[in-house]
């Protein structure tokens, strides 16, 4: 059953759904309990009502797809504070995951999202963040250059000279997924069957 069919006396007493990280951290919430909800979310709606659910005392709604209400939102958060959103997937292109879970430790507030029944505090939220840390070090980074040819040949004198691979993408302005991908490919045409040590990016 999700967090959205809870009774309201459910969401703040964790003995009534032990285990459960988004209700632990409702119950455990000392400060203020705020409730986001994205602009394409309906008045009235289940997720707004699950929010009422959840003891906020304010519910704010995104007014565009920027993430500007949700910034605001935690610039305002202290320590001891909770953020309710509806799910992980309202958050805003403006404002990520990741930023958002930076933001809350800067502050020391919490954040729980009520379909997932997740949240960013105790072991839950270090999985979370692991998971984030790991899925943002496979994207390349903005301003990345476009991989051209000429690139692809430096990149592969670049390795044959030594040149460990934090260096190459550097001097490159490459993607380290994109210098493991011209590497093993290389590899594979290789007429010696192991791979070099420099895929050990």
């Amino acid at each position: 059953m999700s967090s959205s069919t809870l009774a309201p006396s459910d969401l703040f007493d964790a003995s009534a759904r032990p285990g459960d990280p988004a209700t632990e951290s409702l119950a455990a919430a000392t400060g203020l309990r705020i409730g986001y909800l994205p602009a394409t979310a309906e008045p009235a709606c289940d997720a707004e009502q699950a929010l009422h659910a959840a003891g906020c005392s304010a519910i704010r709604r995104e007014s565009a797809r920027d993430g500007r209400v949700l910034a605001a939102l935690v610039a305002f958060l202290d320590r001891g504070d909770l953020l309710a959103a509806p799910d992980i997937g309202c958050l805003p292109g403006g404002y990520g995951l990741k930023r958002l879970l930076d933001d809350l430790d800067a502050c020391g507030a919490t954040a729980v999202f009520l379909a997932e029944e997740l949240s960013t505090a105790g072991e839950a939220g270090r999985l979370l963040r692991n998971a984030v840390r790991a899925a943002s070090e496979l994207q390349p980074a903005a301003g990345l250059a476009r991989p051209t040819a000429a690139m692809r040949d430096r990149a592969r004198a670049m390795a044959a000279a030594g040149i460990r691979p934090s260096r190459i993408v550097r001097a490159l302005g490459i993607s380290r997924m994109t210098l493991w991908r011209w590497l093993k490919e290389d590899a594979a045409r290789a007429d010696a069957g192991a791979a070099p040590t420099l895929l050990e990016l």
